[in-house]
């Protein structure tokens, strides 16, 4: 099996939470049944192994890369609400292990993206089966639940269930997922309190790998309340519960976040440094700055977070003032030749 793709990787949805392909394809106006290929709605007719065939089609060769990708993405998903009993079709593709992983993963968007409740059933049914658990694609599956911008009621119990019994690496897929569907504004509060009961526990596991997944997904529900749990898995024993914690509050706003920030930016783990710094670049001016700018001064610059050090620091400097003295200790202070020209360039002028 592959392992957990983490929150870095997450697809960033368009507006109302749609896919922006599929938010482009609507405002051109209605879908008719031709306009997907292979998804007629004469298609209802036939055997299920045609349904199968129609879909594998659909999606033959699908690259989201390409320059056409997006457009038969869109295309693919008015088709499926326009013709909803193709769902099956979508679940045997991305069942298929012979099948190319991008399009076994696109049938699976196909039906996260659609979102209705017929889908998330059909979705819910997919990662239910059997021949499923072991595949390579399984966990990258399980976390595309977590693309849904509505998910039902049956949905979340779904998540919160499995996660009972879910260990090692299908824990922490879960984890994940389950802290995005408890994020969804149209989740009960009911729903949203066995979801973070479940966090909860997998944030208390041995297996770091579920704690820190279980952590990223409790900073995937963007909720105020939930600062303090990842204040405290900030000073987790390992480096990948710390980053993240520290990713989890990019978020959320306050000094009690800021907190987190400088905390990650002080870690001993590089790792936790980097993640720190890409969260500082996106916050206001605050605290961070000071600590992005005590870094570069002590000199002994990791080149792998270079990059992230001089962005946090123009980020924070957009709103502060930039006199002289600080631009002379930035440029002076740095050891590194390259980070310090780069640093120069930065502030020159104002």
């Amino acid at each position: 099996m592959t392992g957990v793709v983490w929150w870095m990787s997450t697809p960033r949805p368009g507006p109302n939470g749609s896919d922006p392909a599929v938010e482009a394809r609507r405002s051109s106006g209605p879908l008719s049944s031709a306009g997907a290929p292979g998804l007629a709605r004469r298609s209802l007719e036939r055997p299920e192994e045609a349904v199968v065939a129609q879909v594998r089609a659909t999606l033959a060769g699908f690259d989201p890369e390409a320059s056409e990708g997006p457009k038969r993405f869109a295309d693919a998903v008015f088709g499926l609400r326009d013709a909803p009993q193709m769902a099956p079709g979508f679940v045997e593709v991305a069942a298929d292990p012979t099948a190319p992983i991008r399009v076994r993963e696109a049938a699976a968007d196909v039906l996260a993206q659609e979102g209705s409740a017929g889908s998330q059933q059909a979705l819910r049914a997919l990662l239910d089966r059997e021949d499923l658990r072991g595949d390579e694609a399984e966990l990258w599956l399980l976390q595309r639940v977590g693309l849904l911008t509505a998910p039902t009621h049956e949905t979340a119990t779904w998540v919160a269930a499995r996660m009972e019994t879910a260990v090692g690496e299908e824990a922490a897929a879960l984890a994940f997922t389950a802290g995005a569907v408890a994020g969804r504004p149209t989740v009960s509060e009911e729903d949203r309190a066995a979801l973070d009961g479940a966090l909860q526990q997998a944030m208390a596991a041995s297996d770091p790998r579920v704690r820190a997944a279980a952590t990223a997904g409790w900073g995937n529900r963007h909720r105020d309340d939930g600062l303090s749990t990842l204040v405290a898995m900030a000073g987790d024993a390992d480096p990948r519960v710390r980053e993240a914690a520290v990713w989890g509050v990019r978020h959320l706003p306050g000094t009690g976040a800021d907190g987190v920030v400088v905390l990650g930016a002080e870690d001993p783990a590089w790792t936790v440094q980097r993640v720190a710094l890409k969260v500082a670049a996106t916050r206001e001016p605050s605290d961070v700055l000071g600590t992005a700018v005590a870094m570069a001064a002590e000199g002994d610059v990791d080149p792998r977070w270079a990059d992230e050090l001089t962005h946090a620091i123009e980020r924070q400097l957009v709103g502060a003032p930039r006199d002289a003295a600080l631009r002379a200790v930035l440029v002076q202070a740095v050891d590194s030749p390259s980070l310090r020209a780069r640093i120069r360039g930065m502030l020159a002028a104002p």
